[in-house]
């Protein structure tokens, strides 16, 4: 399984904070659940959508690619955003992932009553 540091960052607390309090188009956030062989930092079993912080450490990309290419590639719908981002503009994270639930509404297939 690959993990995540188990130390959280200033950025996954504050979002956090927000998440786990907001029920958001209906759906509920868990917090450093495993999804396939990966920890993720936050995840909506509902909306199979996955949200991944990125720290300020620039090695860790190639793995971040692989991991949002396995996730995609299962189906998962991947919001990445920054740490600074989350500590500097929570209410433009807030919309961008409002945004997700939106897109996931629209985008499902209309079925006409039998």
């Amino acid at each position: 399984m690959h993990g995540r540091p188990a130390r959280e960052s200033d950025a996954e607390r504050t979002l956090w904070s927000v998440l786990r309090k907001t029920q958001m188009a209906g759906q509920r956030f868990r917090r450093g659940c495993r999804v396939g062989p990966y920890v993720v930092a936050f995840f909506c079993p509902g909306a199979m959508l996955v949200i991944e912080l990125d720290g300020p450490n620039g090695p860790e990309a190639a793995c971040d690619e692989q991991r949002s290419a396995w996730l995609s590639g299962h189906g998962y719908r991947v919001l990445r955003f920054r740490d600074v981002d989350v500590l500097k503009n929570l209410r433009g994270v807030l919309d961008v992932i409002a945004a997700a639930f939106e897109i996931r509404s629209v985008s499902l297939p209309h079925r006409a009553p039998k």
